[in-house]
């Protein structure tokens, strides 16, 4: 079977707002952690846990961790197993001092109920609706992509800040090049899996092999493939505007890169993307 394979960003560096920063994803509904202050004894769950089904209930779960290996083969995380990740829109402390904090004691719960008896909506079709989302998560794998900048310069530290925040600039300017920047208030109350399966996929359609054909799979109940930014949303529901773009005249100008289409005095006109979002490109370029 087809896998995808899920790239997760972690880096150690001492860096404010480094860990919980945004995957390059789209941009999601804020979920807000309290600091993590408190710190706890060890998780010590009565049974050994795989890792990779941990991991795979985090993602569900859209918690920004992963076990990146059981060292020690005790078949449980311990402290320095566990990493937080970036590009996430919630921020937490894992461990403080060597030790786990309340947080994520409160986590490796959350992650246990979700392998043994995970909390699904009683009615049926929005029932059905996320145990496809979380069957769609489920066909990815996440991978761990980490670095340890700790032994960076004051200055290239200061460099890797301020492109951290260039990148996810990027990634709001194309969630709005996707045109899906207009559905994320509707996650706000969203369960976990459909705002993660959001953020991953860039949008709230299914991606994986045995879920992306199915109506009923998607992060927002009653929305597939939605419109695009780049092209006006009345002339995207003609299933055939591109080919009829690409007939006209001025298809050159209309189809080039790095362009939107917009529709000016009845007419449709190239605006470059500095212009049809100044506000994001502006920030970029400074």
């Amino acid at each position: 079977m087809k896998k995808l394979f899920v790239v997760i960003l972690s880096l150690a560096i001492p860096l404010s707002g480094c860990e919980g920063k945004k995957q390059r994803q789209a941009p999601e509904a804020k979920k807000e952690h309290p600091a993590a202050e408190k710190t706890a004894a060890p998780a010590k769950p009565a049974e050994p846990i795989d890792r990779q089904a941990f991991n795979a209930a985090a993602v569900r779960l859209d918690l920004p961790l992963f076990w990146k290996a059981d060292t020690n083969g005790n078949g449980r995380p311990d402290p320095d197993e566990i990493v937080g990740l970036m590009f996430y829109d919630s921020k937490v402390r894992w461990t403080e001092g060597g030790r786990f904090t309340v947080q994520f004691e409160d986590a490796l719960q959350s992650i246990l109920t979700d392998l043994k008896n995970p909390l699904l909506p009683p009615e049926p079709a929005e029932r059905r609706r996320v145990e496809l989302v979380r069957r769609d998560l489920d066909q990815g794998r996440p991978t761990l992509v980490y670095s340890d900048l700790s032994t960076l310069s004051p200055q290239e530290k200061k460099f890797f800040a301020i492109m951290v925040e260039v990148a996810g600039l990027i990634d709001e300017l194309y969630a709005r090049q996707l045109g899906i920047d207009v559905l994320r208030p509707r996650l706000a109350k969203a369960d976990p899996a459909s705002r993660r399966l959001f953020a991953r996929n860039w949008g709230p359609d299914c991606k994986g092999p045995e879920t992306e054909k199915n109506p009923e799979c998607t992060a927002i109940a009653g929305v597939r493939h939605p419109p695009v930014g780049i092209y006006p949303a009345e002339l995207q529901k003609d299933e055939g505007f591109c080919r009829k773009l690409g007939a006209r005249p001025d298809s050159k100008q209309l189809m080039a890169p790095f362009v939107a289409v917009r529709k000016k005095e009845g007419k449709l006109v190239a605006v470059p993307f500095n212009k049809a979002w100044p506000d994001l490109s502006g920030m970029v370029a400074r």
